[in-house]
Protein backbone atom coordinates (compact mmCIF):
# COMPACT_ATOMS: atom_id res chain seq x y z
CA UNK A 1 0.00 0.00 0.00
CA UNK A 2 1.00 3.33 -1.37
CA UNK A 3 0.72 6.02 1.61
CA UNK A 4 1.54 9.72 0.99
CA UNK A 5 1.29 12.27 3.74
CA UNK A 6 0.51 15.70 2.38
CA UNK A 7 0.95 19.15 3.70
CA UNK A 8 -2.04 21.46 3.03
CA UNK A 9 -2.39 25.56 4.03
CA UNK A 10 -2.85 24.03 7.54
CA UNK A 11 1.50 24.07 6.98
CA UNK A 12 0.97 27.84 7.11
CA UNK A 13 -0.74 28.18 10.65
CA UNK A 14 2.17 25.98 11.66
CA UNK A 15 5.04 28.65 10.92
CA UNK A 16 8.08 29.25 11.33
CA UNK A 17 7.90 25.40 12.92
CA UNK A 18 7.56 24.10 9.17
CA UNK A 19 9.60 26.31 7.20
CA UNK A 20 12.15 24.20 7.80
CA UNK A 21 10.62 20.66 7.92
CA UNK A 22 6.85 19.04 6.60
CA UNK A 23 4.52 19.00 8.89
CA UNK A 24 4.81 15.59 9.48
CA UNK A 25 8.20 15.46 10.33
CA UNK A 26 6.39 17.90 14.13
CA UNK A 27 6.71 15.16 16.73
CA UNK A 28 4.13 15.72 19.73
CA UNK A 29 4.05 12.81 21.91
CA UNK A 30 6.63 10.21 21.83
CA UNK A 31 7.05 10.31 18.38
CA UNK A 32 6.86 12.61 15.03
CA UNK A 33 3.49 12.62 12.98
CA UNK A 34 5.13 10.61 10.29
CA UNK A 35 6.03 7.62 12.69
CA UNK A 36 2.82 7.61 14.44
CA UNK A 37 0.91 6.61 10.74
CA UNK A 38 3.87 3.98 9.48
CA UNK A 39 3.20 2.63 12.68
CA UNK A 40 -0.33 2.69 12.35
CA UNK A 41 -0.57 1.25 9.22
CA UNK A 42 2.88 -0.88 9.20
CA UNK A 43 4.14 0.53 5.56
CA UNK A 44 6.68 3.63 4.85
CA UNK A 45 5.17 6.72 4.12
CA UNK A 46 5.85 8.86 1.51
CA UNK A 47 6.06 12.81 1.73
CA UNK A 48 4.36 15.53 -0.31
CA UNK A 49 5.65 19.14 0.51
CA UNK A 50 6.60 22.67 -0.53
CA UNK A 51 9.13 21.94 -3.43
CA UNK A 52 12.04 23.34 -1.60
CA UNK A 53 11.93 20.45 1.16
CA UNK A 54 11.51 18.00 -1.07
CA UNK A 55 14.87 17.45 -1.39
CA UNK A 56 15.10 16.30 2.60
CA UNK A 57 11.95 14.50 2.95
CA UNK A 58 9.84 14.32 -0.17
CA UNK A 59 9.10 11.17 -1.67
CA UNK A 60 7.34 10.60 -5.65
CA UNK A 61 5.05 7.60 -5.56
CA UNK A 62 3.34 5.98 -9.25
CA UNK A 63 0.10 3.81 -9.18
CA UNK A 64 -2.57 3.87 -6.74
CA UNK A 65 -2.34 5.26 -3.63
CA UNK A 66 -4.08 6.92 -0.07
CA UNK A 67 -3.14 10.09 0.61
CA UNK A 68 -3.64 11.45 4.23
CA UNK A 69 -3.17 15.09 5.44
CA UNK A 70 -0.19 15.37 6.99
CA UNK A 71 -1.93 17.46 10.31
CA UNK A 72 -4.22 14.52 10.85
CA UNK A 73 -3.40 12.45 14.33
CA UNK A 74 -4.29 8.47 13.81
CA UNK A 75 -6.08 6.54 15.93
CA UNK A 76 -7.36 3.33 15.76
CA UNK A 77 -10.63 4.02 14.46
CA UNK A 78 -9.28 5.74 11.58
CA UNK A 79 -6.67 3.87 10.17
CA UNK A 80 -9.40 1.26 9.66
CA UNK A 81 -11.55 3.88 8.25
CA UNK A 82 -9.09 4.85 5.64
CA UNK A 83 -7.39 1.16 5.15
CA UNK A 84 -10.89 0.64 3.81
CA UNK A 85 -11.36 3.42 1.34
CA UNK A 86 -11.98 2.24 -2.24
CA UNK A 87 -10.43 4.07 -5.69
CA UNK A 88 -12.22 7.26 -5.69
CA UNK A 89 -13.44 7.54 -2.33
CA UNK A 90 -12.32 10.58 0.45
CA UNK A 91 -13.01 11.69 4.13
CA UNK A 92 -13.03 15.47 4.46
CA UNK A 93 -14.09 17.70 7.83
CA UNK A 94 -15.69 20.65 6.70
CA UNK A 95 -13.36 22.11 4.19
CA UNK A 96 -10.49 20.38 5.13
CA UNK A 97 -9.26 17.26 3.28
CA UNK A 98 -8.34 14.19 5.51
CA UNK A 99 -7.90 11.35 3.35
CA UNK A 100 -8.67 9.75 -0.13
CA UNK A 101 -7.72 7.11 -2.32
CA UNK A 102 -6.63 7.87 -6.19
CA UNK A 103 -4.09 6.76 -8.86
CA UNK A 104 -4.33 10.54 -10.72
CA UNK A 105 -1.67 13.13 -9.23
CA UNK A 106 -1.34 14.12 -6.04
CA UNK A 107 -3.71 16.77 -5.57
CA UNK A 108 -6.09 16.51 -8.73
CA UNK A 109 -9.41 15.33 -6.32
CA UNK A 110 -12.46 16.31 -8.88
CA UNK A 111 -12.95 12.80 -9.29
CA UNK A 112 -13.20 11.94 -5.37
CA UNK A 113 -15.91 11.38 -3.99
CA UNK A 114 -15.93 12.28 -0.45
CA UNK A 115 -17.89 11.99 2.98
CA UNK A 116 -17.41 13.36 6.04
CA UNK A 117 -15.28 12.52 9.00
CA UNK A 118 -14.32 13.92 12.42
CA UNK A 119 -10.66 13.34 13.23
CA UNK A 120 -7.90 14.86 15.50
CA UNK A 121 -6.06 17.56 14.27
CA UNK A 122 -3.19 19.57 14.49
CA UNK A 123 -4.01 23.55 13.29
CA UNK A 124 -2.34 25.63 14.93
CA UNK A 125 0.89 26.48 16.99
CA UNK A 126 -0.25 25.64 20.02
CA UNK A 127 -2.32 22.44 19.46
CA UNK A 128 1.32 20.65 19.83
CA UNK A 129 1.27 21.17 23.43
CA UNK A 130 -2.34 21.16 23.96
CA UNK A 131 -2.43 17.74 22.31
CA UNK A 132 0.77 16.36 24.02
CA UNK A 133 -0.41 14.58 26.92
CA UNK A 134 -2.96 12.51 25.03
CA UNK A 135 -0.52 12.10 22.33
CA UNK A 136 1.81 10.46 24.49
CA UNK A 137 -0.90 8.33 26.29
CA UNK A 138 -1.51 6.87 22.17
CA UNK A 139 2.40 6.65 21.72
CA UNK A 140 2.87 4.09 24.43
CA UNK A 141 0.83 1.55 22.66
CA UNK A 142 3.20 2.27 19.87
CA UNK A 143 6.54 1.92 21.94
CA UNK A 144 6.26 0.65 24.89
CA UNK A 145 5.88 -3.02 24.12
CA UNK A 146 9.83 -2.88 22.66
CA UNK A 147 11.00 -1.14 26.64
CA UNK A 148 11.44 -2.26 29.65
CA UNK A 149 8.51 -1.78 32.40
CA UNK A 150 8.71 -0.22 35.94
CA UNK A 151 5.76 -0.26 37.63
CA UNK A 152 5.96 0.13 41.74
CA UNK A 153 10.51 0.22 42.27
CA UNK A 154 13.57 1.15 40.52
CA UNK A 155 16.50 0.40 42.44
CA UNK A 156 17.95 3.54 43.36
CA UNK A 157 15.27 5.74 42.41
CA UNK A 158 11.96 7.40 44.31
CA UNK A 159 9.10 6.08 42.31
CA UNK A 160 5.34 7.97 43.07
CA UNK A 161 1.61 6.37 41.71
CA UNK A 162 0.54 3.41 40.09
CA UNK A 163 1.23 4.22 36.57
CA UNK A 164 3.90 2.49 34.43
CA UNK A 165 7.65 3.70 33.61
CA UNK A 166 8.74 2.36 30.16
CA UNK A 167 12.55 2.11 29.77
CA UNK A 168 14.75 1.80 26.60
CA UNK A 169 18.42 0.28 26.67
CA UNK A 170 21.30 1.58 28.37
CA UNK A 171 19.17 4.23 30.68
CA UNK A 172 20.78 5.90 33.60
CA UNK A 173 19.44 7.21 36.39
CA UNK A 174 19.99 7.31 39.91
CA UNK A 175 18.10 9.74 42.49
CA UNK A 176 15.62 10.85 40.61
CA UNK A 177 11.56 10.97 41.17
CA UNK A 178 9.00 9.01 39.04
CA UNK A 179 5.57 10.69 39.39
CA UNK A 180 3.19 8.07 37.18
CA UNK A 181 0.13 9.37 39.32
CA UNK A 182 -1.57 11.28 36.03
CA UNK A 183 -0.04 8.94 33.48
CA UNK A 184 2.99 7.28 32.11
CA UNK A 185 6.71 8.01 31.65
CA UNK A 186 8.56 6.82 28.20
CA UNK A 187 12.21 6.76 27.85
CA UNK A 188 14.46 6.13 25.07
CA UNK A 189 17.84 4.69 24.44
CA UNK A 190 21.22 5.95 25.60
CA UNK A 191 19.01 8.49 27.99
CA UNK A 192 21.04 9.75 31.43
CA UNK A 193 18.89 11.17 33.96
CA UNK A 194 20.84 13.07 36.56
CA UNK A 195 20.27 13.04 40.72
CA UNK A 196 17.47 14.94 42.21
CA UNK A 197 15.64 15.44 38.89
CA UNK A 198 11.96 15.71 39.14
CA UNK A 199 9.68 14.04 36.44
CA UNK A 200 6.06 13.36 36.43
CA UNK A 201 4.15 11.61 33.94
CA UNK A 202 2.51 11.92 31.25
CA UNK A 203 6.39 12.74 29.29
CA UNK A 204 8.35 11.37 26.84
CA UNK A 205 11.64 11.52 26.75
CA UNK A 206 13.92 10.94 23.33
CA UNK A 207 16.72 8.56 22.57
CA UNK A 208 20.31 10.56 23.72
CA UNK A 209 18.49 12.97 25.58
CA UNK A 210 20.20 14.63 29.18
CA UNK A 211 18.23 15.70 31.59
CA UNK A 212 20.20 17.60 33.84
CA UNK A 213 20.46 17.45 37.90
CA UNK A 214 17.67 19.26 39.34
CA UNK A 215 15.58 19.47 36.64
CA UNK A 216 11.92 19.79 37.17
CA UNK A 217 9.48 18.21 34.53
CA UNK A 218 5.72 18.73 34.43
CA UNK A 219 3.28 16.58 33.03
CA UNK A 220 2.64 16.93 29.33
CA UNK A 221 6.12 17.31 28.17
CA UNK A 222 7.96 15.84 25.11
CA UNK A 223 12.13 16.05 25.57
CA UNK A 224 13.33 15.11 21.95
CA UNK A 225 16.07 13.14 21.17
CA UNK A 226 19.39 14.28 21.87
CA UNK A 227 18.15 17.01 23.75
CA UNK A 228 19.96 18.51 27.16
CA UNK A 229 17.92 20.08 29.31
CA UNK A 230 17.47 21.51 33.03
CA UNK A 231 15.94 23.72 35.20
CA UNK A 232 11.77 23.92 35.02
CA UNK A 233 9.67 22.54 31.96
CA UNK A 234 6.03 22.51 31.95
CA UNK A 235 4.14 21.07 29.12
CA UNK A 236 6.87 21.70 26.37
CA UNK A 237 7.00 20.01 23.30
CA UNK A 238 11.06 19.91 23.01
CA UNK A 239 11.45 18.55 19.03
CA UNK A 240 14.86 17.62 19.50
CA UNK A 241 18.85 18.23 19.55
CA UNK A 242 18.27 21.44 21.52
CA UNK A 243 19.75 22.66 24.73
CA UNK A 244 18.40 24.07 27.83
CA UNK A 245 21.59 23.06 29.63
CA UNK A 246 20.55 25.42 32.66
CA UNK A 247 17.62 27.06 34.99
CA UNK A 248 15.02 29.00 33.79
CA UNK A 249 11.57 28.03 33.65
CA UNK A 250 9.65 27.43 29.72
CA UNK A 251 6.27 26.46 30.03
CA UNK A 252 3.32 25.45 27.25
CA UNK A 253 5.44 25.92 24.45
CA UNK A 254 7.27 24.38 21.23
CA UNK A 255 10.84 24.70 21.08
CA UNK A 256 12.69 23.24 17.72
CA UNK A 257 15.64 21.51 16.62
CA UNK A 258 19.29 22.76 16.81
CA UNK A 259 18.23 25.49 19.20
CA UNK A 260 20.15 26.79 22.36
CA UNK A 261 19.69 28.42 25.21
CA UNK A 262 21.49 30.38 27.68
CA UNK A 263 21.22 30.13 30.94
CA UNK A 264 18.07 31.94 33.20
CA UNK A 265 16.43 32.25 29.59
CA UNK A 266 13.06 32.18 30.82
CA UNK A 267 9.14 32.39 29.40
CA UNK A 268 6.48 33.74 30.28
CA UNK A 269 3.02 31.68 29.63
CA UNK A 270 0.71 33.86 31.72
CA UNK A 271 -0.72 37.49 31.31
CA UNK A 272 -0.80 39.59 34.60
CA UNK A 273 -4.65 40.17 33.66
CA UNK A 274 -4.82 36.47 33.17
CA UNK A 275 -6.34 37.41 30.07
CA UNK A 276 -6.43 35.41 26.90
CA UNK A 277 -2.85 35.26 25.01
CA UNK A 278 -2.18 36.69 21.17
CA UNK A 279 0.00 35.03 19.08
CA UNK A 280 1.77 36.19 16.01
CA UNK A 281 0.56 35.00 12.87
CA UNK A 282 3.06 34.99 10.53
CA UNK A 283 0.44 33.63 7.40
CA UNK A 284 -1.74 36.99 8.58
CA UNK A 285 0.93 38.86 9.46
CA UNK A 286 -0.88 39.80 12.50
CA UNK A 287 -1.36 38.70 16.28
CA UNK A 288 -4.48 36.21 16.37
CA UNK A 289 -5.81 35.08 19.66
CA UNK A 290 -5.37 31.79 20.59
CA UNK A 291 -7.72 31.32 23.16
CA UNK A 292 -5.19 30.44 25.54
CA UNK A 293 -5.17 31.49 29.55
CA UNK A 294 -1.58 29.83 28.93
CA UNK A 295 1.00 30.17 26.32
CA UNK A 296 4.25 30.45 26.15
CA UNK A 297 6.83 30.46 22.99
CA UNK A 298 7.36 28.81 19.70
CA UNK A 299 10.94 28.55 18.85
CA UNK A 300 11.89 27.48 15.14
CA UNK A 301 14.87 25.50 13.99
CA UNK A 302 18.51 26.67 14.91
CA UNK A 303 17.49 29.27 17.48
CA UNK A 304 19.71 31.15 19.78
CA UNK A 305 19.37 32.65 23.18
CA UNK A 306 21.65 34.48 25.57
CA UNK A 307 22.21 34.61 29.24
CA UNK A 308 19.01 35.96 30.95
CA UNK A 309 16.45 36.10 27.85
CA UNK A 310 13.92 36.65 28.82
CA UNK A 311 10.25 36.05 26.45
CA UNK A 312 6.97 37.47 26.56
CA UNK A 313 3.69 35.03 26.49
CA UNK A 314 2.91 34.42 23.14
CA UNK A 315 6.19 34.90 21.18
CA UNK A 316 7.29 33.63 17.83
CA UNK A 317 11.02 33.08 17.48
CA UNK A 318 11.29 32.40 14.09
CA UNK A 319 14.41 30.10 12.31
CA UNK A 320 17.90 30.92 13.26
CA UNK A 321 16.63 34.40 15.04
CA UNK A 322 19.50 35.08 17.76
CA UNK A 323 18.32 36.50 21.10
CA UNK A 324 21.07 38.71 22.56
CA UNK A 325 22.35 41.96 24.74
CA UNK A 326 19.20 42.59 26.41
CA UNK A 327 16.85 43.02 23.39
CA UNK A 328 13.91 44.85 23.92
CA UNK A 329 11.05 41.72 24.53
CA UNK A 330 8.92 41.01 21.52
CA UNK A 331 6.42 39.09 20.36
CA UNK A 332 7.69 38.61 16.96
CA UNK A 333 11.54 37.93 16.07
CA UNK A 334 11.57 37.34 12.20
CA UNK A 335 13.71 34.68 10.73
CA UNK A 336 17.42 35.17 10.76
CA UNK A 337 16.96 38.13 12.82
CA UNK A 338 20.42 39.20 14.75
CA UNK A 339 19.36 40.73 18.02
CA UNK A 340 16.94 43.46 17.63
CA UNK A 341 17.49 45.36 14.86
CA UNK A 342 20.29 43.68 12.19
CA UNK A 343 20.12 40.19 10.20
CA UNK A 344 22.57 37.24 10.55
CA UNK A 345 24.89 36.07 8.14
CA UNK A 346 24.69 33.20 6.71
CA UNK A 347 28.03 31.41 6.89
CA UNK A 348 27.64 32.50 10.57
CA UNK A 349 24.71 30.20 10.91
CA UNK A 350 26.29 27.20 9.26
CA UNK A 351 29.07 27.49 11.28
CA UNK A 352 27.27 27.56 14.70
CA UNK A 353 24.76 24.85 13.10
CA UNK A 354 28.02 22.83 12.45
CA UNK A 355 29.00 22.85 15.50
CA UNK A 356 26.34 22.60 17.65
CA UNK A 357 25.94 19.14 15.44
CA UNK A 358 29.04 17.90 16.18
CA UNK A 359 28.72 18.47 19.61
CA UNK A 360 25.83 15.52 19.61
CA UNK A 361 27.53 13.30 17.11
CA UNK A 362 25.16 14.85 14.24
CA UNK A 363 26.01 15.50 10.81
CA UNK A 364 24.39 19.43 9.44
CA UNK A 365 23.86 17.65 6.36
CA UNK A 366 23.91 19.75 2.77
CA UNK A 367 20.32 19.14 2.26
CA UNK A 368 20.00 20.88 5.50
CA UNK A 369 22.00 24.01 4.38
CA UNK A 370 20.44 24.19 0.69
CA UNK A 371 17.02 24.83 2.95
CA UNK A 372 18.54 27.50 5.20
CA UNK A 373 20.21 29.00 1.56
CA UNK A 374 16.92 29.27 -0.02
CA UNK A 375 14.85 30.86 3.69
CA UNK A 376 17.54 33.50 3.37
CA UNK A 377 17.29 34.04 0.28
CA UNK A 378 13.18 34.57 0.36
CA UNK A 379 12.49 35.97 3.78
CA UNK A 380 15.02 38.17 3.58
Amino acid sequence: MNVILFDDTTRDNLLPLTYTKPLSHLRLGALKIIEKWEKRLDVSCSVYCAEYLMEKYGTKVSGEYIAINSSVLPDLQLVEKIKKLSLGQGFKQGDKIIAYKSKETIGDIAKINFSEIKVTSINHLWDLFLLNPSEILKDVDLVGQKLRVISQKWEGNFVIGDGEIYVGENVHAQGVSFNTSEGPIVIGNNVTIMEGALLRGPLAIGDGAVIKMGAKIYGGSTIGPKCTVGGEIKNAVFQGFSNKGHDGYIGNSVIGVWCNMGADTNCSNMKNTLGEIKVWSIAQNKAVNSGQTFCGIFMADYVRTAIGTRLNTGSILGVAANVFENAPVVNYMPSFSWGEHDKAKLDKIHLSNGRLAKLKNEEYSEADQKILNHLYEILL
